[in-house]
C-alpha cells in the first residue's frame, strides 16, 4: 500500500512538473512576442519623431560631464592624450526571464526612446531610454551609464552597458563576436553617428571597469560580461562619421 501511494504521488509530481514547465515555456514565448512587437512600434515611432526633437539633449551637457569626471577623479590629468577612466559597472549573464522586464512589460514601454543603437554585424537594433528614465537600467534595457556623455559632444565618450546570456534582456549577448574594424551606429536627433571599433579587452568583474581610450577622439564604449568567465568585455570605438539619415 505504501509503495502504491509513493508511486501515485510520484506520478502526480511528475505531471505537475511537466505542466509547470510547459506553462513557463508558453509564458516566456508570449513575453517574447509582446516584447518584440512593442519594440518594433517604439523603433518606428522613434525614427518618425527623432528629427523633430531639435537640439535638446536627453543626456548631460559637456560641462556637466566634465564636472562629473572631476568630482569622481576619473582621470588625473585632462591634458593627457590617452587616459583611463574607472566607472562602476554591474552586469551579469542572465539565463532566466524572471526579471523586471517581464513583470512590467507593458508599463516599461510608456517611456519613449531617445536614441537607437544599431550594430549591423550582430543584427542588433535597440532603442535607448533617457538617463532620467527608470527603464535606463540593465534589468530593462541597454543602459546609458551615468557618466556617459552625449553623442554630440566632441571628444566625449558614450558609455553603454547591458547583460549577456540568454534572457530577453541579454541585449549584448553577441557583443563578443565584434572585432577591431567592426562598426556600431547611434541614431540621435536626426543624425547617424558611425563608430569603428579600435580596441577590445577583458577586465575582471569587480564592480568597476577601467576605460582605456584616446582622449582626443570622440568615443563609444560598450561593456558586458564574457560568457562562462568572471570577466567583462570592453569595446572601445571611435567616431568615423556623422550623417543625416
Amino acid at each position: 500500500m505504501i509503495k502504491f501511494v509513493k508511486k501515485y504521488y510520484s506520478k502526480i509530481f511528475g505531471l505537475f512538473m511537466i505542466v509547470l514547465g510547459l506553462s513557463l515555456f508558453l509564458y516566456n514565448g508570449a513575453v517574447a512576442i509582446a516584447f518584440y512587437s512593442n519594440e518594433e512600434k517604439m523603433l518606428e515611432e522613434f525614427y518618425t519623431n527623432d528629427k523633430k526633437q531639435g537640439e535638446k539633449s536627453a543626456l548631460p551637457t559637456k560641462s556637466f560631464y566634465l564636472n562629473v569626471i572631476e568630482n569622481i577623479d576619473l582621470f588625473e590629468d585632462v591634458r593627457e592624450s590617452v587616459y583611463k577612466e574607472e566607472i562602476d559597472v554591474k552586469t551579469t549573464e542572465t539565463t532566466s526571464d524572471n526579471n523586471k522586464n517581464d513583470d512590467t512589460l507593458a508599463e516599461s514601454y510608456l517611456d519613449k526612446y531617445v536614441a537607437v543603437l544599431k550594430i549591423p554585424k550582430i543584427n542588433l537594433e535597440k532603442g535607448l531610454f533617457a538617463k532620467t528614465s527608470k527603464y535606463n537600467d540593465v534589468e530593462y534595457n541597454i543602459m546609458i551609464h551615468e557618466t556617459s556623455s552625449d553623442p554630440t559632444e566632441e571628444k566625449g565618450n558614450v558609455i553603454l552597458v547591458a547583460h549577456s546570456g540568454t534572457a530577453n534582456i541579454a541585449f549584448f549577448k553577441n557583443l563578443y563576436k565584434l572585432v577591431e574594424g567592426d562598426t556600431a551606429e547611434i541614431y540621435y536627433h536626426g543624425l547617424k553617428y558611425t563608430y569603428k571599433i579600435v580596441k577590445t579587452y577583458d577586465v575582471e568583474k569587480t564592480g568597476t571597469v577601467e576605460i582605456d581610450r584616446d582622449y582626443d577622439k570622440t568615443s563609444l564604449t560598450m561593456i558586458t560580461c564574457r560568457h562562462g568567465t568572471n570577466k567583462q568585455i570592453v569595446l572601445i570605438s571611435e567616431l568615423e562619421s556623422v550623417t543625416e539619415y
